[in-house]
C-alpha cells in the first residue's frame, strides 16, 4: 500500500485509528493495482469513501457541535 503524508494506512489501523481510502483523491498509475489497494484497506477495517461523502460527516460533526 502507498502512503499518505507518509503514513501509510496500515500502520493506522493497526493502532487503531479510524482509517478512510479517499477513492477519489488517491490513485495508482494502473487502475488494477489501485483497486487492489483499495480491497485490501477494506479488508483491514478501513473505510473506501469519497472526498464528497467525507466532508458530509465533517459538516454534520461541525453543525452538531457547534449546535
Amino acid at each position: 500500500m502507498g502512503t499518505v503524508s507518509g503514513v501509510r494506512p496500515l500502520d493506522r489501523i493497526r493502532h487503531g485509528l479510524p482509517t478512510s481510502g479517499l477513492t477519489d483523491c488517491c490513485a495508482h498509475p494502473a487502475a488494477g493495482p489501485h483497486g487492489a489497494d483499495l480491497f485490501d484497506m477494506t479488508a483491514r477495517d478501513a473505510d473506501a469513501c469519497t472526498a464528497e461523502e467525507v466532508m458530509g460527516h465533517l459538516h454534520e460533526l461541525l453543525t452538531t457541535v457547534a449546535g
